[in-house]
């Protein structure tokens, strides 16, 4: 990222939407949706898309990265490949 987006994203990690997640489905490149703001993830299709996760627990903490799809059906989000698959109790911050 730019200087500019770095900025963005250390000013707007600590009040975006907290997110948990699921293990049944995650991957390096796939994060399953538990809940988003403390409750159940949108039912609407691509509504994450072109937002950040930043990881604010577990062997992810500090790891950014950005949604390219989401499917409501199935609460999957395609996300840019990370080092780790998030697991079940991981947070997140979406921006």
């Amino acid at each position: 990222p730019t200087a500019a987006q770095l900025v963005y994203i250390v000013e707007n990690a600590k009040t975006g939407y907290e997110v948990v997640f699921t293990t049944a489905g995650g991957s390096t490149t796939a994060a399953v949706l538990n809940t988003v703001d403390g409750a159940t993830a949108s039912a609407t299709n691509d509504q994450y898309n072109g937002r950040l996760l930043v990881f604010t627990s577990g062997t992810l903490k500090g790891v950014v990265t950005d949604i390219t799809d989401y499917v409501q059906s199935t609460k999957v989000c395609t996300i840019t490949a990370i080092p780790f698959a998030p697991e079940a109790g991981h947070t997140a911050r979406l921006i």
